[in-house]
């Protein structure tokens, strides 16, 4: 079973900011959470209790929420870790 990744206007924009190699290292992460995007091993919940999870690809953070009714996966923001940790 394989997800549908839906990138916010926001997420998308903050791809762009991105230079060749983490790109590509980020682009890679959205193929194998679009697999699993429950799986320890490249995500976890995201600690305030809501039912979004977080992902990580080096110091960048990739925040999400699944949609199981259409197995869809809606990427809420993809940021540094430090300014994800101030927004949340």
């Amino acid at each position: 079973m394989r997800y549908t990744i839906k990138l916010s206007i926001k997420s998308g924009e903050h791809l762009g900011w991105l230079e060749r190699v983490p790109l590509r290292l980020m682009q890679e992460r959205l193929e194998e959470l679009a697999l699993n995007p429950y799986s320890a091993l490249i995500s976890k919940p995201l600690a305030q209790g809501r039912e979004q999870r977080y992902s990580w690809v080096g110091d960048w953070r990739i925040i999400y929420e699944v949609r199981e009714d259409d197995l869809t996966i809606l990427i809420a923001t993809i940021q540094p870790r430090t300014r994800i940790s101030e927004e949340i």
